[in-house]
């Protein structure tokens, strides 16, 4: 998440940077520097209060006569200095609170050495390794290869052959049959073979 006093200090570095990659990324910057503005206001007349009341508290503190009408003037006033505070906390939390969430829907800035596009024939080739192999049939695309795979997958069931890569390496011991657990994968069932015959 990029850092609020960032974003406020450097406003048309991080709007450049944004426009880069889309102008509605760019659109929430405008309502970030409004709440960080409120929050700020919120922040000053919060320390006003505060010093007020201090002052005040000294104030009362040197009062002799703590009975005395000043002493209960002063006081009915402190009270006001404590709404005041809560209302001015409330407010600065509220601005800062949506400014985080705005700041969540901002991505990273891109560094400048990145080319601009939208596709990835955009890209710049900046290095490459090896040699790339050549084959003598089509490659299939890695999702498509996943999916193959996907729809070969065995389906589990007791006494029925499995027509997949198991089947292909295990033949007949390809088999789920039943066992007091559940059904006895080919591995474990071979090794139970060999152990009612005497094997090791």
């Amino acid at each position: 998440m990029l850092d609020l006093r960032y974003v406020l200090d450097h406003l048309d570095e991080v709007r450049t940077a944004l426009l880069r990659r889309s102008p509605a990324l760019a659109e929430p910057l405008n309502r970030i520097t409004e709440l960080g503005a409120e929050r700020k206001r919120a922040i000053l007349e919060l320390e006003k209060v505060q010093r007020e009341r201090n002052a005040a508290s000294e104030a009362m503190a040197k009062i002799a006569d703590k009975k005395s009408a000043e002493f209960a003037q002063m006081r009915e006033a402190a009270k006001v200095f404590g709404a005041q505070l809560k209302e001015l906390e409330a407010r600065e939390k509220a601005a800062q609170e949506q400014v985080e969430e705005l700041l969540l829907s901002l991505p990273n800035m891109p560094f400048e050495s990145i080319p601009d596009g939208h596709t990835e024939a955009d890209n710049r080739l900046v290095r490459t390794w090896g040699e790339k192999p050549a084959y003598d049939f089509a490659v299939k695309d890695h999702v498509d290869v996943a999916l193959q795979a996907e729809r070969a997958a065995p389906v589990a069931a007791h006494g029925r052959q499995r027509h997949s890569e198991p089947a292909a390496r295990f033949g007949d011991r390809a088999l789920e049959v039943p066992g007091p657990r559940g059904p006895i994968a080919p591995h474990q069932r071979h090794r139970r073979e060999m152990l009612l015959a005497g094997g090791h």
